[in-house]
């Protein structure tokens, strides 16, 4: 989002911008990136976030020491990965998961 800053000036200094525009914070970045989801966050990046994965192995405790058998996943999310594991990773399993790791971007 290199060009914010650029929108952002526009918006101060466009005639007619009404001050509740020109005052209104764009979302950060980094907060919409902090977003983890075992619908749309690869396994890769869940294995680069030590507070993520402190989660997921609260939830599959098995997984732990299994780090080398999830990078082969690496790009699949965990929703992905239930395909073919249905019996580990259910759907209440997996929402419960989903609950903690969006509690954690708070």
């Amino acid at each position: 989002m290199k060009f914010a800053p650029i929108f952002a000036a526009l918006a101060l200094t466009t005639i007619g911008a009404s001050a509740a525009f020109a005052q209104t914070p764009a979302p950060a970045p980094a907060a919409q990136a902090a977003a983890v989801s075992v619908e749309t966050t690869p396994i890769d990046e869940l294995l680069q976030n030590p507070a993520a994965m402190e989660i997921v192995y609260r939830h599959f405790p098995d997984m732990k020491g299994q780090e080398d058998q999830l990078a082969m996943a690496g790009s699949m999310t965990l929703r992905d990965v239930q395909a073919y594991a249905a019996d580990t990773f259910t759907d209440d399993k997996l929402a419960a998961l989903d609950a903690d790791l969006k509690a954690m971007g708070h």
